[in-house]
């Protein structure tokens, strides 16, 4: 396996941010847009099937190297080496790849989840997840997203 830029299916590859480094809620000018971090990426199957290795989805989830999903908070022209510029951080403690962690390898932190589930700049599905496990430990069962679907 050999990835190249997009390979994985992300819209923009960033050199010098990792996981560690972004926070949700993050907001970064990128050419004429602005972007606002909203969740971790989630891998699915289609990572598996596109690399031809079964359970790549699920070694990236557990990675914690998933990327994240940005909204568009104004659009604007963007092209390839523009540079991504933090301009405002509202959340500090909510890092990737803690977020990443309380999804799933810490699923019976239910007081964590409930903590999370708060934070009003992460996506809605992950804030309803969060609070549902808070609430009364239910987990949600990642087979359908991370097995690949049979070709029946």
């Amino acid at each position: 396996m050999d990835p190249v830029f997009g390979g994985f299916g992300e819209n923009f590859t960033i050199d010098e941010l990792e996981e560690n480094l972004v926070c949700i809620g993050d907001v970064y000018r990128v050419g004429e847009a602005q972007l606002q971090v909203s969740q971790p990426r989630r891998p699915c199957w289609n990572l598996s099937q596109r690399w031809q290795v079964r359970d790549l989805a699920l070694h990236v989830q557990n990675s914690g190297k998933t990327g994240w999903y940005f909204r568009v908070l104004m659009e604007g022209c963007v092209q390839s080496g523009a540079s991504f510029e933090l301009i405002k951080r509202p959340n500090p403690k909510w890092t990737i790849a803690i977020v990443n962690e309380i999804m799933y390898h810490r699923e019976q932190d239910r007081e964590v989840a409930e903590d999370l589930s708060s934070c009003t700049l992460l996506s809605p599905g992950w804030r309803t997840a969060l609070s549902q496990r808070a609430k009364d430990g239910t987990i949600q069962d990642a087979g359908k997203r991370l097995d690949e679907p049979s070709s029946a």
